[in-house]
């Protein structure tokens, strides 16, 4: 059957279905009913009509039905996801893993709506620093992604303080087992981890520096130099550890290899890769 005639089916057997169940203080959709909404979600869902599909799972999710309702939690989590309702998704994914804890899917949905409630917490300026970087801790210490270790790393960076460089558990340290593009991004990282320590009072900045600047070469080193067809990501990637190597000169006090070092840039990225700098605060020196 064409979807939009199975829709206008699942919607006439809706009509004719006890709704919800008897008896209980709130609103509670009858099994029968809630594997109907269910059926109509995935559809809406498949088809990209997420506010809609969000709304089926929403009805089913109130059955009483433990497995009809794990489904529904599912469908939610996955639609709040889609939409960029990430504080949602978040609380909707704490029931869903109470219900399924060893479900992989589930912890994956867990440890995805953490990684995207890091994410809002990062541009939001009600939400306390720590959230950011607690969320995107969680999530990469829940499912081990590139992505997850990126996030939790940028909002360390971000967000550095002293509790923070007294946690021997956080740090941002490349990984150079991996291939030669996310080796360079682990230095790119660890170099903008060591630029942040030296924020925080008490730290030997200059020994910070020192590292950031040895993160920040070994980068370049690994990545090379341009080659023709190399797509923009390269491009930025290098211009970012170029950018990090000019910060770190001017910092231990080599500032002439530090404009040189800048001049070098390619002037495709350069402003781009220093307003990231800027975005995570590491780049100017504080003495």
């Amino acid at each position: 059957m064409p979807q939009p005639l199975r829709m206008v089916a699942l919607a006439g057997l809706l009509a004719g279905l006890p709704w919800f169940v008897a008896g209980t203080r709130t609103q509670t959709v009858a099994p029968g009913a809630a594997e109907v909404h269910l059926q109509l979600a995935t559809l809406l869902f498949d088809e990209g009509r997420f506010i809609e599909a969000f709304d089926a799972y929403t009805q089913a999710a109130s059955t009483p039905d433990t497995r009809l309702r794990r489904r529904a939690l599912n469908g939610k989590v996955k639609s709040e996801l889609r939409m960029a309702e990430f504080a949602d998704a978040w609380t909707d994914a704490q029931a869903l893993v109470q219900l399924s804890p060893r479900d992989p899917e589930v912890v994956a949905l867990y440890a995805d709506a953490l990684y995207h409630r890091s994410l809002l917490s990062m541009e939001s300026p009600t939400t306390a620093p720590s959230t950011a970087v607690r969320d995107a801790t969680e999530a990469v210490n829940t499912i081990d992604r590139a992505e997850y270790r990126e996030q939790a790393c940028l909002a360390i960076v971000r967000f550095m303080n002293t509790a923070l460089v007294a946690d021997g558990k956080i740090r941002c340290s490349a990984d150079l087992t991996n291939d030669t593009v996310t080796g360079s991004k682990g230095l790119l990282m660890e170099g903008m981890f060591f630029l942040a320590t030296t924020r925080v009072p008490g730290i030997d900045r200059d020994k910070g520096w020192e590292w950031a600047l040895d993160s920040f070469e070994k980068g370049g080193a690994r990545i090379g130099n341009a080659s023709l067809g190399e797509g923009p990501d390269l491009g930025l990637l290098r211009a970012k550890l170029r950018v990090g190597e000019a910060i770190s000169y001017s910092c231990v006090g080599l500032r002439e290899r530090g404009l040189a070092t800048m001049r070098d840039v390619d002037v495709n990225y350069q402003a781009e890769a220093e307003k990231y700098f800027v975005r995570y605060n590491v780049k100017n020196c504080v003495r």
